[in-house]
């Protein structure tokens, strides 16, 4: 759902002293691709197409943090993105210099991302999609289901 009002609102409240640097950022994102949207989740915008890309996290302030909940997943061929654990992968900005120097290899990743999307919707599942819903077990119960067919008495 893409609930950049929410968004806007939260960026407008928050003290960071990073705060253009972040705003950049969100620029860079959202303008990479029309897919993406984006909203308030965990603590701080998040951006997604099909599922969730990457989130930013404010309370660090010493640089601006990004996380890519499935980073692992990323062709990342500028050395932006540092491995992290369960898959994830954070892109740190300390300063708008360095915004602006990572900003065609953020857009690639942001790009990368809505391309693996596409392709992995028209067959396999991934990893983060939930599993189809499963039919309910038949019933074990020892009564059965239709009347019996004894006869009535009189």
């Amino acid at each position: 759902m893409n609930d950049t009002k929410k968004v806007n609102e939260f960026v407008s409240k928050l003290e960071h002293p990073l705060k253009a640097e972040m705003e950049a950022v969100r620029a860079i994102i959202m303008q990479a691709s029309s897919k993406i949207e984006e909203t308030v989740q965990w603590g701080g915008p998040s951006f997604q197409y099909k599922e969730v890309l990457a989130t930013f996290n404010p309370r660090v302030k010493d640089f601006v943090a990004v996380i890519f909940h499935q980073g692992e997943r990323l062709d990342d061929k500028s050395g932006l993105l540092v491995k992290g654990e369960k898959g994830r992968a954070y892109a740190k900005f300390h300063n708008m210099v360095e915004v602006e120097a990572n900003k065609t290899g953020l857009a690639k990743l942001v790009k990368g991302w809505v391309k693996l999307m596409d392709n992995t919707a028209s067959g396999a599942q991934t990893h983060a999609q939930p599993a189809a819903k499963k039919q309910p077990a038949a019933s074990k119960s020892k009564k059965p289901l239709s009347r019996s067919k004894t006869p009535k008495r009189a």
